[in-house]
């Protein structure tokens, strides 16, 4: 193991704490960033596909740790937008996080997310796996909350990449 991946091990690890304590503060706030997903989106656009995959599945893995869904929606979710990104990132945009790209990949994540989580709930409620909680749950009025949180958060990260670009390496 070098030492970049126990940087970006540690990197994540604290990311997942900033991001669990700041639910656990701001409990019934809406305006939380998520610290996970917008790192996965970084990751997406500055490392390969296989590198990309493992991030997003480990970030997803923590993330499950205090949701309350079906066990493996949110890695389903984090892989997919994790794809998406790396996928945008190289075929469709320019491999450089502008301001439009980085606010549609945002925006869209932040979206996306909890319908993906939505998505794969009420399959494993409709195998009887689980038992149903309503879509309004997972997609409400507070997302838009969230979508600028992120969006902020995700300047804040992008100029501390742009700050030490051997991250990005």
């Amino acid at each position: 193991m070098n030492k970049r991946s126990l940087f970006f091990g540690g990197l994540f690890f604290l990311l997942f704490l900033l991001h669990s304590a700041s639910v656990k503060v701001f409990a019934s706030a809406s305006f939380v960033p998520q610290f996970l997903l917008l790192f996965v989106i970084v990751f997406a656009a500055t490392h390969s596909l296989p590198e990309t995959l493992w991030f997003s599945f480990g970030a997803g893995f923590l993330w499950e740790t205090f949701s309350a869904e079906f066990f493996g929606a949110q890695i389903f979710a984090l892989i997919f937008c994790g794809l998406g990104a790396y996928l945008v990132t190289r075929n469709i945009t320019a491999q450089e996080l502008a301001a439009p790209t980085a606010a549609f990949l945002v925006v869209g994540a932040t979206v996306l997310r909890p319908l993906l989580v939505a998505g794969y709930h009420a399959v494993a409620s409709s195998l009887d796996l689980t038992s149903p909680i309503p879509f309004g749950t997972f997609l409400n009025p507070g997302v838009i909350y969230a979508a600028l949180a992120n969006l902020l958060v995700f300047y804040l990260l992008r100029f501390l990449i742009r700050l030490f670009p051997q991250l990005s390496k």
